[in-house]
């Protein structure tokens, strides 16, 4: 039985660009997603009193800090990991 060679299609370069470009969309999309959640979860929680108990409390506090905070720096990680990439050709 013969062995096939180990032969890479592509650079471990182009495969981080390419994984990074994914990781950016996909972010994106969860970004919107979460977005979309926690003004739900704010719109209901103010329109109905009753709603807030001390868990819905924590859940809209803890997707208000990851849509506003986490999410966006790590998409700028994502970017600066990507204009490295750029920068070492």
């Amino acid at each position: 039985m013969m062995k096939t060679p180990n032969t890479p299609f592509t650079s471990p370069e182009k495969d981080r660009k390419i994984m990074l470009w994914v990781s950016i969309v996909l972010m994106v999309l969860f970004w919107i997603v979460l977005a979309v959640i926690c003004l739900t979860m704010w719109s209901v929680g103010l329109r109905d009193h009753a709603y807030w108990d001390a868990a819905a409390v924590a859940i809209v506090t803890i997707l208000s800090v990851t849509v506003v905070l986490l999410i966006p720096f790590r998409l700028v990680r994502y970017f600066r990991a990507l204009r490295k990439l750029r920068a070492s050709k």
